[in-house]
């Protein structure tokens, strides 16, 4: 056969930043593209547009995220084994990670929906916010040995540090 040319230009319906539809959408173009390629053996095909750039940095941030939040997770877990030499103080600190995840995710589906991979990604830098409050609190209860008011003590300190994590966070939102 003699070589030849088409031009396939499509309007998608969805939105091209959302979690789902670009990866969907690039799965049945891919789909179509097969079973030209069964019935035109050797025909080239070169692909351009949005959607296809958004679903390749789609899996990229997906696979980046997950690759940070395991970093993370190891990392946490071993530094929490090598300075406090527990794994009661390392299973308190991936609770308290644990039940970040589970309240975010649950808020934001209730809120939106959906997970947007901008979620995720901010999502993975709270994991190591989440572990330093368990450490904080940790380390000052041991420290306060008999004392009762060790809570009182480190709250104003807590407290500052969560306002300036909300105004980084909310500045990023800008």
């Amino acid at each position: 056969s003699s070589g030849g040319c088409a031009l396939v230009i499509a309007t998608l319906s969805g939105e091209a930043m959302s979690m789902e539809f670009p990866v969907m959408a690039v799965s049945s173009a891919n789909a179509a593209i097969e079973q030209v390629r069964g019935r035109h053996p050797g025909v080239a095909v070169r692909k351009a547009g949005a959607i296809f750039h958004a679903a390749h940095a789609q899996e990229t941030a997906r696979r980046d995220m997950e690759l940070i939040s395991l970093g993370s997770i190891l990392g946490i877990a071993t530094v929490m084994l090598a300075l406090f030499r527990s794994t009661g103080m390392l299973t308190l600190c991936l609770s308290s990670i644990a039940g970040v995840l589970f309240i975010g995710t649950a808020t934001t589906l209730a809120f939106f929906g959906e997970i947007h991979l901008l979620v995720l990604v901010f999502g993975a830098s709270l994991m190591g916010e989440a572990a330093d409050y368990s450490i904080q609190l940790t380390v000052a209860r041991i420290g306060a040995g008999t004392d009762q008011d060790w809570l009182a003590r480190i709250m104003p300190g807590l407290r500052l540090a969560l306002l300036t994590s909300l105004a980084g966070y909310a500045a990023m939102c800008l």
